[in-house]
């Protein structure tokens, strides 16, 4: 059996070689609450339209706009599919819309994993100057 402390320290060394933005606190559950009440209200869909077509129980819907109980990834999944999404899309904090809409953030996504570690630092290095000036 593993202690706790060192798993601890292992999840510490991972974490300090993730990207500063994935570093930072999330409250997925939230994120979700808060995306998933935007995307209803833009498409105008209420918590029963989206269960049909999802095809999960309204129930389902309903503990995922009012963090009851856990749901599952393969509930999240069919609800973000009624939307055209992936189920990761979801618990995306700032949810941007029109990335997903126009499908570059899959893109941006997609070439960053297939870039070289010299691409990587050149795209977050983009990235960082381009996200400091729109503020």
């Amino acid at each position: 059996m593993v202690s706790s402390n060192l798993l601890h320290g292992a999840q510490d060394t991972m974490v300090e070689h993730l990207p500063k933005a994935i570093k930072m606190k999330r409250r997925p559950r939230q994120t979700l609450i808060r995306n998933l009440r935007y995307l209803m209200d833009k498409y105008d869909y209420s918590g029963n339209a989206i269960a049909k077509k999802a095809g999960v129980s309204e129930k389902t819907v309903s503990n995922m706009l009012n963090d009851r109980h856990n749901v599952t990834l393969d509930s999240v999944q069919k609800v973000a599919e009624v939307f055209g999404l992936d189920s990761w899309h979801l618990i995306l904090p700032n949810l941007p819309v029109d990335l997903i809409d126009t499908g570059v953030g899959d893109r941006l996504l997609n070439n960053y994993s297939n870039s070289s570690q010299e691409g990587r630092n050149l795209i977050e290095l983009i990235s960082d100057r381009e996200s400091s000036h729109s503020k």
